[in-house]
């Protein structure tokens, strides 16, 4: 097997354990900070509400409603955003429990392709590339990452019909947006390819071999 090929597969294994880690430690992070925030407003006798993300667009022309200090010039910077969070209400536990399921299911995803994507570079580090087992592997990356855009999409447009329902802004409109997920189809749909591709040069080697 080419060296290159072992060298790519390893810093496509570490890139990607890297973003998972990266993935978890901020959603650890997050999920730490929301329940003391909880904690110091239920001290607080105050009230509590579920955090929802969702996307923004200026109503008219282009605004700059926050405004944020420079610390090394000591000026004012007008800034705009198309991307909040918030604390509300929740409409219901409908939409509630069905955020927590899809949750769950991205951190299943997110905790499977690492372990198919492990025991597929190990099979190529071997030199072990022509495998249907290396075929299913691949595939089963490609459609987790299609499921992962999907749940994506869904966790988004749930999160924008609460808001949507629950709150109205001055000068922007709440929208629904892929940008943070579509990236997931794309690899999906290339990792795809790129298994069919193998499965082609499969056939072909298996029918040299009957040949010779």
């Amino acid at each position: 097997m080419n060296t290159r090929l072992k060298i790519i597969c390893v810093l496509l294994g570490i890139t990607y354990l890297f973003v998972c880690f990266h993935i978890i430690s901020s959603s650890v992070s997050i999920s730490i900070e929301n329940s003391e925030e909880e904690s110091t407003v239920s001290q607080n006798d105050s009230h509590n509400g579920t955090q929802y993300f969702f996307h923004i667009q200026p109503k008219g022309k282009e605004i700059f409603p926050i405004q944020l200090k420079n610390q090394k010039t000591g000026t004012i910077i007008n800034c705009s955003t198309n991307y909040l969070k918030v604390k509300i209400d929740s409409p219901g536990n409908f939409w509630f429990i069905s955020l927590l399921i899809f949750s769950i299911a991205i951190l299943f995803i997110t905790c499977y392709i690492p372990i198919i994507t492990y025991k597929l570079i190990k099979s190529m580090v071997k030199n072990n590339i022509f495998e249907t087992i290396n075929i299913q592997r691949i595939r089963k990356i490609g459609y987790s990452l299609i499921i992962f855009f999907l749940i994506g999409v869904l966790i988004d447009f749930i999160q924008m019909t609460v808001v949507k329902e629950l709150v109205e802004l001055e000068n922007y409109k709440i929208v629904f947006s892929i940008n943070g997920v579509y990236i997931h189809l794309l690899f999906g749909l290339v990792i795809l390819l790129f298994g069919e591709i193998l499965q082609i040069s499969l056939k072909m080697k298996e029918e040299v071999d009957l040949t010779v």
